[in-house]
């Protein structure tokens, strides 16, 4: 009976050393994006120290989030907004990790 213990107790004891709980992180990416709507004729925008672009607003499906999108890293960004190489606009926008934010060009 003694041995019966002993060896239930050595497996008790072993079996609780092996278990632990697992874990997984997954990391979420680190990306944002821009979309342009409004009265894009003509416009050129500079995000950052960035090369310009001719931004478009075509929408696909009919859905918000089926907008053109232009990927920025999260964070603070200067954005110039120009038509016919005058600025219209320049503000400074922060967006969050995973955002989609809305520029409207009057």
């Amino acid at each position: 009976m003694h041995k019966i213990i002993t060896t239930l107790l050595f497996v008790f004891i072993f079996s609780s050393c092996t278990y632990g709980i697992r874990e997984n992180k997954e990391q979420i990416s680190n990306k944002s994006y821009f979309f342009f709507t409004g009265n894009l004729t003509d416009i050129t925008v500079v995000i950052g120290n960035s090369e310009p672009f001719t931004p478009t607003n075509e929408e696909i499906s009919g859905s918000l989030d089926e907008y053109k999108l232009y990927q920025v890293e999260p964070g603070t960004h200067k954005i110039k907004i120009m038509r016919n190489n005058e600025i219209i606009a320049s503000k400074t926008i922060y967006i969050g990790n995973q955002e989609k934010k809305e520029i409207l060009v009057k």
